[in-house]
């Protein structure tokens, strides 16, 4: 399937302006370092292994985008975040990659 450039730019930009207005103070900077170097993995792969710049530059766009917005996610954050939030319901701490391409589960009810 043919994605457009337009699309992986929204996808990308997106879930990191999700990360950093959703994530807890804790993690956050943890999540955010590894989500850009796997973004940076991705822009390459599109480069170099699929040969499609255009789809390299979404991403490289995605990125200034979010660091444009960055400022303005981060004061939203505040009202957002709760100042004594200690579970979140829902939410998974493992990597979703791991558990549906190497442990084969393809239901969230199967993640423990």
């Amino acid at each position: 399937a043919h994605t457009s450039p337009f699309k992986t730019f929204l996808n990308f930009r997106n879930g990191l302006l999700l990360l950093l207005k959703n994530l807890n103070g804790s993690e956050l900077a943890f999540v955010i370092f590894i989500r850009l170097v796997l973004d940076g993995m991705a822009a390459i792969y599109f480069l170099i292994i699929k040969g499609n710049p255009r789809m390299f530059w979404a991403v490289i766009k995605a990125h200034f985008s979010f660091y444009f917005h960055f400022r303005k996610i981060w004061r939203k954050r505040g009202i957002i975040q709760k100042p004594n939030r200690k579970t979140l319901h829902g939410m998974i701490y493992r990597s979703i990659l791991m558990q549906y391409f190497i442990k084969k589960h393809k239901h969230f009810t199967e993640i423990n």
